[in-house]
C-alpha cells in the first residue's frame, strides 16, 4: 500500500482544487496558435486545435465561432458534396451554439452568416430565400455593432447582387409566391458594399474580384467594363497564399474574367 506524507497530500489537494490556472494558460496558448494558423490560411491545423479545445470546454463562444468559420472555409475546398454538406452542417451547428451562449458576440453572428451562405449554395429555392432573409438580418445586426466589419460588407454585397441579378419572372415568384421582395437588392447597393469591403481590407483578392464581377454583370455602358478591368488588374498584383483554396480560386477567376473583358 502506498503511503503519502502529509506534505504530499496537501500538494495533491492543491493541484486538484486549483487546476484552472495552468490549464487556462495552456488553453489560451492553444487558442492563440489556432488563430495564428487562421491568419496563415492554415484552416485544417486551426480546426484541429479548436476541436481539441472544444473537447475540454464546448461552451466557449470564441472557440465555437472560430471552429464554425474553419469548417465553412474547409468545406468550400471539398469536391465531395456529402462531405461538403457535413462540414457546412458543422459550421452551422457550432455557430448557432455560439449564439446561444452569447447573443451579442459579433464573431458568433459572423460565423452564422458565413455558415448560412455556405448552406445556401446547395439549398432549394425556398431555403435560399429563407436563408437570404436571415443573412440580411444578421448583416444588419453586425454592421450596427461593428460598422467596419469588412467580411460582413462583402457578404452584404453578394446579397444585394443576387437579388439585383434575378429575372423579372423570378421577381414575380418571389413577390407573389415566396413571401415578398426583400428591401434593397440593387446593383448600386452591391457596388457600395463591395467597395466598402475593399477599402477596409485592401489586400484581399476576393473583394476586388466580386466588385469587378458586379460591374461586369451590371454593364450599363463602357465605364462598367473599364472599372471591372482595372479592378482585375489590381487584384492580380496582390500576393495570395497558395494554401488557401479561396484565394487560389479567386486568382484563377480574375485571370479568366480579364481574358473575357479583353
Amino acid at each position: 500500500m502506498i503511503r503519502l506524507s502529509r506534505i504530499s497530500i496537501i500538494a495533491l489537494i492543491t493541484l486538484l482544487a486549483f487546476p484552472t490556472r495552468g490549464s487556462g494558460q495552456s488553453h489560451e496558448s492553444l487558442f492563440a496558435r489556432a488563430l495564428e494558423h487562421k491568419r496563415q490560411f492554415e484552416f485544417r491545423a486551426s480546426l484541429d486545435l479548436l476541436n481539441r479545445l472544444l473537447r475540454t470546454d464546448s461552451t466557449r463562444t470564441d472557440w465555437l465561432s472560430e471552429a464554425s468559420y474553419a469548417y465553412a472555409k474547409l468545406g468550400y475546398g471539398l469536391q465531395d458534396k456529402k462531405q461538403q454538406d457535413r462540414y457546412y452542417g458543422n459550421a452551422h451547428r457550432l455557430a448557432r451554439k455560439a449564439l446561444s451562449r452569447d447573443s451579442l458576440s459579433v464573431p458568433a453572428h459572423y460565423a452564422y452568416v458565413v455558415a448560412l451562405g455556405r448552406l445556401t449554395e446547395n439549398a432549394t429555392n425556398r431555403q435560399k430565400l429563407d436563408n437570404a432573409r436571415l443573412i440580411r438580418k444578421e448583416c444588419d445586426w453586425i454592421l450596427r455593432h461593428a460598422p467596419d466589419h469588412a467580411g460582413t460588407w462583402h457578404v452584404l454585397g453578394r446579397w444585394h447582387r443576387e437579388f439585383a441579378g434575378i429575372s423579372t419572372f423570378e421577381k414575380f415568384l418571389v413577390k407573389n409566391l415566396l413571401g415578398g421582395w426583400p428591401e434593397g437588392g440593387t446593383w448600386f447597393d452591391a457596388i457600395v458594399c463591395f467597395t466598402r469591403a475593399k477599402q477596409l481590407e485592401s489586400g484581399i483578392i476576393f473583394h476586388y474580384y466580386e466588385l469587378a464581377l458586379t460591374y461586369h454583370m451590371r454593364y450599363q455602358d463602357y465605364r462598367d467594363r473599364y472599372a471591372a478591368r482595372m479592378l482585375l488588374q489590381e487584384a492580380l498584383k496582390l500576393k495570395i497564399d497558395p494554401d488557401d483554396p479561396d484565394q487560389v480560386s479567386y486568382r484563377v477567376k480574375c485571370v479568366e474574367m480579364l481574358g473575357q473583358l479583353k
